[in-house]
């Protein structure tokens, strides 16, 4: 469930006003590459679209509410068919797998590896 509520690809898209900081200083950046006799152009544009951005009424962007949306609809389904999310590989796929199907692969790739049982827990130490 902690990957599901981190929502798509690992992340849910935040609130503007949590990035507002980050979002201005990487345009000053940008406009600071520019040549000198358009970085006060674009920072006027820029600053025009950043005060309309942050003065709109909606504090949540449309697909973060979407994202929302899903991800409850999602844990929903994984409770009622009894199911849980996997790291496929590598990358960033995710698998849906039956949880007793899942018990029992983990239980059958122990058996075969010979994996020992530890009496104790080392992560105390």
């Amino acid at each position: 469930m902690k990957l599901l509520n981190l929502g798509f690809q690992f992340r849910i898209e935040k609130p503007l006003t949590t990035y507002s900081t980050n979002l201005i200083s990487e345009d000053s950046n940008v406009i600071k590459l520019l040549d000198n006799k358009l970085q006060d152009a674009f920072r006027i544009l820029a600053t025009k679209q950043l005060k309309q951005i942050l003065n709109s009424g909606n504090p949540y962007n449309i697909l973060h509410k979407r994202q929302f949306y899903v991800v409850k609809q999602l844990k929903q389904k994984l409770v009622t068919e009894n199911s849980i999310l996997f790291q496929a590989d590598k990358g960033k796929t995710i698998v849906v797998i039956n949880t007793d199907t899942c018990i029992e692969n983990i239980q059958a790739f122990l058996a075969v590896n010979h994996f020992p049982t530890l009496p104790k827990d080392p992560a105390k130490k």
